[in-house]
């Protein structure tokens, strides 16, 4: 019997949420309730996870996790003299990136090589600068993301152009390569 109340309950609650306002119960009146009908582009989600599980690698020191969903690792996590050093980075990642979200990510660039997800530009404490994450991501063959780098970046609040990254296809690859400058940029020479 009380299971039946519960989903009375239940079903009651849902209601009054979607239905409050045409019954003319003032419960919901005041609530602003925006939902993000966007369809979720898949590269940006399989980038997204793919970050996601790279970030629980380097909480738990999996070094060899991170080399498999990486495209590239530093000369300090290559070279088995400065693990500790290693897990130093891994460490210091894992509390870089700990409070960003998948939703924080709202634009998506990518092709069949690579993958720039770029969060919307956030005031900084100061609130005299905006400030933009970007993630990079390389793709394999088949189409899967390899994490590549991070970067910040700081621009002043007056800027016309507030997004940190060029997405015009005619100039994000000046030498024509299909690597785009911005991802080009963080391949260890």
């Amino acid at each position: 019997m009380q299971k039946y109340f519960a989903i009375a309950a239940a079903l009651a609650t849902v209601g009054i949420f979607f239905y409050g306002n045409k019954l003319n119960l003032p419960l919901i009146d005041n609530l602003n309730l925006e939902l993000n009908t966007a369809p979720i582009d898949p590269a940006g989600v399989a980038a997204w996870n793919t970050f996601e599980q790279y970030r629980t690698y380097a909480t738990e020191n999996n070094l060899e996790g991170v080399k498999s969903i990486s495209h590239q690792v530093s000369e300090t996590c290559k070279n088995p003299a400065t693990l500790a050093e290693c897990e130093n980075l891994m460490q210091s990642v894992a509390a870089f990136t700990k409070d960003l979200r998948g939703s924080d990510f709202k634009t998506v660039y990518y092709d069949d090589r690579q993958i720039v997800l770029v969060s919307d530009p956030v005031e900084t404490a100061e609130g005299n600068a905006l400030v933009q994450i970007l993630l990079f991501f390389t793709r394999t063959s088949s189409g899967e993301p390899r994490v590549l780098g991070m970067r910040f970046c700081f621009k002043n609040k007056g800027e016309e152009n507030k997004s940190c990254f060029n997405a015009d296809p005619a100039i994000r690859d000046q030498n024509q390569n299909g690597w785009w400058d911005a991802v080009e940029s963080l391949f260890y020479k």
